[in-house]
């Protein structure tokens, strides 16, 4: 088969991957109990301490980095209206968003 061809079904399947992806992730069993959306909703709200204008506004801990955090805001109503209100924060940001202030390379980790 020309190497054109390999190319082109590749890039098909990674496309492919790509648009189903969302679908896995939230297709992957039942819907939540609400005792399981209210764990996420308190795991989230940790990450909303900072992450939020209120939490920019009040910082909860000394030292962080005020100028970087105020790229990486989120509006928890924005959020709670979205389809990754049924997922916890830690779902996609897992290794080394634990640490707080968050490590460096945090986002190289994910």
């Amino acid at each position: 088969m020309p190497k054109k061809l390999f190319r082109a079904a590749g890039t098909g399947l990674l496309t492919l991957v790509l648009c189903l992806f969302p679908a896995l992730v939230f297709a992957q069993g039942a819907d939540p109990t609400p005792e399981q959306l209210e764990k996420t909703r308190q795991a989230n709200a940790e990450c909303f301490a900072c992450h939020a204008p209120e939490g920019f506004q009040a910082p909860p801990k000394e030292g962080l980095d005020l100028g970087k955090l105020r790229g990486l805001l989120q509006h928890p109503d924005v959020f709670g209206q979205s389809d990754h209100r049924r997922l916890a924060c830690t779902k996609c940001h897992n290794e080394g968003y634990d640490e707080h202030p968050h490590a460096d390379d945090a986002r190289d980790m994910t």
